[in-house]
């Protein structure tokens, strides 16, 4: 991935995934928007290298199945809020 501001090619800092995102903030961030729709995540931190930059971004890899399926998580509890949510 590349920086959207200087092109320089971003490093990720830190990985954090469903099994492992006890007690991390970016994991909490990625969780709270993604669990909704799939059962499986992984969150990454990712940062510029150039010191004249400064961006950082969060981002989320998904299973492209998940996206096909309509953003649908199999978990009961889940669909069940998903019914009572008014489009």
């Amino acid at each position: 991935m590349r920086c959207p501001l200087c092109d320089s090619r971003t490093k990720v800092t830190v990985t954090r995934s469903v099994t492992n995102a006890k007690g991390y903030a970016i994991a909490r961030e990625v969780s709270e928007e993604v669990t909704p729709f799939t059962s499986d995540w992984v969150a990454r931190l990712r940062v510029c290298p150039s010191p004249d930059c400064a961006w950082t971004a969060t981002t989320a890899e998904l299973y492209l199945d998940d996206l096909k399926r309509g953003w649908v998580r199999k978990d009961p509890h889940i669909r069940k809020l998903l019914r009572g949510r008014k489009k």
